[in-house]
């Protein structure tokens, strides 16, 4: 039991590192051009984009600083930012403008990343885990989750890098619960994720 403890710290300390600093808004100066604004409009957006960026950066800071962070509770947070900040856009931009906004930022928004909790709950079940080893599985995907996150910088804008560092998360989420899990485990956890695929750097 006590091993298996020191291998969840050992994977969150390892593969779960993330940068102290970061973004928690897409870079506007690259759909500004497509938008054709006016000065008056380009100011108004500059000041709205910058009012709920700061606000999703001290949204942000507050819930790492109570510990360890409620990730879906955050992406639903900046998710009522970003529509918060859409009706003000509203009021300067014609509907051709928000448009083109709107289509463009929805592609920058996050989607789910790690395994749902549908199928993390279906794993737990399926290998009649303990209480001990479920939170593994917790774990370890949660490390998957601030390892792939964390590393967006190196990747953001190139899906194919975004894709390779996927990819390669996913293979040590695999071998760190292959380590811990028996070998008719194991191949059950594949056959229940065997359909867990890259789904884009936003996880869509």
């Amino acid at each position: 039991m006590k091993k298996v403890i020191i291998i969840i710290f050992a994977i969150l300390l390892v593969v779960g590192c993330e940068k102290d600093t970061q973004k928690t808004g897409p870079d506007y100066s690259l759909i500004k051009p497509k938008l054709e604004l006016s000065k008056k409009q380009e100011k108004q957006f500059d000041n709205i984009t910058s009012k709920y960026s700061e606000l999703r950066t001290e949204s942000f800071a507050n819930a790492r600083s109570g510990g360890k962070m409620n990730r879906e509770a955050m992406i639903t947070d900046m998710k009522r930012l970003f529509s918060e900040q859409g009706n003000e856009l509203k009021t300067i931009l014609n509907n051709k403008q928000f448009d083109i906004y709107d289509t463009w930022l929805q592609k920058q928004m996050p989607g789910r990343i790690g395994w749902s909790p549908e199928l993390i709950s279906q794993i737990k079940d399926s290998l009649a885990l303990d209480s001990i080893r479920a939170l593994m599985i917790d774990a370890v995907n949660e490390a998957f989750i601030e390892a792939y996150t964390g590393a967006h910088d190196n990747y953001h804008g190139n899906n194919e890098a975004a894709k390779q560092y996927w990819t390669e998360f996913n293979r040590n989420r695999h071998l760190s619960l292959k380590k811990v899990l028996s070998e008719k485990e194991y191949a059950l956890l594949l056959e229940l994720t065997k359909d867990v695929k890259f789904k884009g750097e936003h996880g869509k």
